[in-house]
């Protein structure tokens, strides 16, 4: 007779066994970090559980990591994990993964959860299970050849023509992690989400990030002059380099902020001598951002994402009606989009 595998749930953020296991662990990121989850917790309340099946006092073998997502308007839910791009199970194999789901699972039956969602990198975890339709890619660069190579690969005319332009435009480049910095770049992020038809996240979200990731997190702005006319976020980890957001003026756009910013982001990462750089999630919808990850290098692979129970129908929380997002973002002020990202985006996770 087999004995039971008996789960465990604890806190990641009280645990002292978290940082240890995550810094030793092949399979985590930046997103296992205990800063990252900080930042989710501090901004948003959520409150994070891992599962496993290691005792209280006994060394972290295996984890999987959530947080409880609770809304009144999106339902109450298990995520892993909100406003990340992907989240590995910490385990080593899909058997593993299967067995640590079985607690979830149990409280999703009892009605505790609206659902469970998983954000893996590794399809192979996913095997006997159906994730979501494939709505996302992740964006990878491989760092490790020459950078004169890595240049070479860059869109001729896309990338490379910009690159000369910016150099023409005598567009200067500043990087650090100041408030002031910051708030150019929230200030771009505003008219970046008009564009798209979106609620900008919330000013504290940025706030918390620029507060607990500490030197994890990057802030790097273009100018033409003074004048700001691109920013863009990165976040780092031990093992992985990624880029969060991006921001511009579309009315600078001739002028290559996007492109120069981009370049000299690459150039940062191998020096500091990464071998990848993560270039985040994009719908497959959205073919302008996937063709300007494609243009500079940055190979797309599927990221399927699952759902418990199984939802064909799957759609971002986020996710608004054509009608009612051309008219809500032709006509609001940016206060009033930003009180509406307050307000919205604690329910999106």
């Amino acid at each position: 007779m087999v004995a039971q595998v008996q789960i465990y749930s604890f806190d990641p953020l009280l645990d002292p066994r978290w940082t240890e296991f995550v810094r030793r662990h092949p399979r985590a990121t930046v997103f296992h970090s205990i800063e990252w989850l900080r930042t989710l917790a501090s901004c948003y309340n959520y409150v994070p559980v891992a599962y496993t099946t290691s005792r209280e006092g006994c060394p972290l073998e295996n984890a999987l990591l959530f947080f409880q997502v609770r809304s009144w308007i999106t339902g109450h839910r298990l995520v892993s994990l909100p406003f990340s791009d992907h989240c590995e199970p910490l385990v080593e194999n899909a058997s593993e993964l299967q067995l640590l789901l079985e607690a979830p699972r149990q409280e999703q039956c009892r009605g505790d959860w609206k659902y469970i969602e998983m954000r893996p990198l590794s399809t192979s975890l996913l095997e006997g299970m159906e994730a979501c339709p494939n709505q996302y890619v992740l964006h990878l660069l491989d760092l490790r050849p020459p950078i004169e190579k890595l240049y070479g690969q860059l869109h001729k005319n896309s990338i490379q023509r910009k690159l000369r332009r910016a150099e023409r435009e005598g567009l200067t480049l500043e990087e650090g992690r100041s408030p002031s910095l910051l708030l150019e770049f929230f200030r771009l992020h505003v008219k970046t989400r008009r564009r798209h038809r979106l609620p900008p996240h919330p000013p504290s979200w940025f706030e918390q990030m620029l507060l607990l990731l500490g030197q994890q997190f990057t802030i790097r702005v273009a100018r033409k002059g003074e004048q700001a006319i691109a920013a863009l976020i990165t976040i780092h980890g031990n093992k992985d380099f990624v880029y969060k957001y991006g921001a511009s003026d579309e009315d600078f756009h001739e002028m290559g902020g996007m492109p120069f910013l981009a370049w000299n982001m690459i150039v940062a990462a191998k020096q500091a001598g990464y071998s990848f750089l993560d270039f985040g999630r994009s719908e497959r919808a959205n073919i302008g951002l996937v063709a300007f990850k494609n243009h500079l290098g940055a190979t797309p692979q599927p990221l399927r994402y699952l759902r418990i129970p199984a939802q064909r129908d799957f759609r971002a929380p986020e996710y608004l009606h054509p009608r009612i997002s051309r008219l809500a973002f032709r006509c609001c002020p940016d206060a009033v989009l930003i009180a509406a990202g307050r307000w919205l985006y604690p329910h999106f996770g």
